[in-house]
């Protein structure tokens, strides 16, 4: 009686849509999220619940535009340098900082007006 090898017609149906399985490694923790996740996707699902944003949307990476709209703007020229006056950004809706700064060009904007 033969035994082992590979044989016509033996194992079992793939489970999964996608044909074949490989292993990885995750965390225990996210184990039970990752599979329910994978088999929705292997049925043609979107892995992102209705109603729920993508994570990667809400991270905060810490970093600021370094672009500055200086359309309305004045731009001035004093001792051949270049420069724009601090009322005009905080008249364009830029926030100064430091704060108190910020405060001092208010402060003066009131008074102008």
């Amino acid at each position: 009686m033969p035994r082992g090898g590979k044989r016509p017609g033996s194992g079992n149906r793939f489970k999964w849509h996608h044909g074949k399985t490989v292993t990885i490694r995750v965390p225990i923790a996210l184990v039970d999220r990752i599979i329910e996740i994978a088999q929705g996707l292997d049925r043609g699902l979107s892995f992102i619940e209705k109603g729920e944003e993508p994570k990667t949307a809400t991270i905060d990476c810490g970093t600021q535009s370094k672009v500055i709209d200086m359309s309305g703007v004045s731009i001035t020229v004093i001792s051949g340098q270049m420069g724009v006056k601090l009322s005009d950004l905080v008249r364009k809706g830029y926030k100064i900082e430091p704060k108190s700064l910020n405060d001092v060009v208010l402060t003066a904007l009131t008074k102008e007006w």
